[in-house]
């Protein structure tokens, strides 16, 4: 994995002052491989990979998906013996879709905002309504004192 991470040129703040193993650590967390329902009994996984800068991720579940296909090609030779490599159609790992690049990738953090804009104006509206309806909830400022001896 560490191969990898160097070939692509990722983590390179955290290379510089963390372990090679916390490194590599901080990827397996970044990366997750999911086992997707497959139509006519085949197998699909999803990669995915996080990571600050989208073209990078891109890149490295390009490198993580030809890895993955690359090992099962080696699974399946290793299964069929060293004389004749078969591969059997209904277990072979193909690439569906190639890595790509989120749409819009900043959706989510404007979604997030404008969530907050429009409960937050709503609380206000209700606060104020609440407060309008029933004034002896609301703080009253005492009476100046009064001044003697003017």
């Amino acid at each position: 994995m560490y191969r990898l991470i160097e070939k692509l040129n990722l983590y390179t703040e955290d290379r510089a002052t963390k372990t090679l193993d916390q490194v590599i650590q901080r990827m397996k967390q970044d990366i997750r491989i999911a086992w997707v329902d497959g139509t006519a009994g085949l197998s699909r996984y999803r990669i995915t990979f996080t990571y600050p800068d989208r073209f990078y991720a891109q890149r490295t579940v390009a490198a993580l998906a030809t890895k993955f296909i690359d090992e099962d090609f080696k699974r399946q030779g290793k299964a069929y013996g060293a004389a004749r490599l078969r591969l059997d159609e209904a277990t072979r790992l193909e690439l569906l879709d190639t890595a790509s690049l989120p749409e819009n990738p900043g959706a989510a953090r404007r979604n997030i905002v404008f969530g907050g804009l429009v409960g937050g104006t709503l609380i206000g509206g209700l606060a104020a309504w609440w407060r309008k309806r029933n004034p002896a909830s609301t703080v009253t400022p005492a009476p100046p004192p009064a001044m003697s001896g003017i």
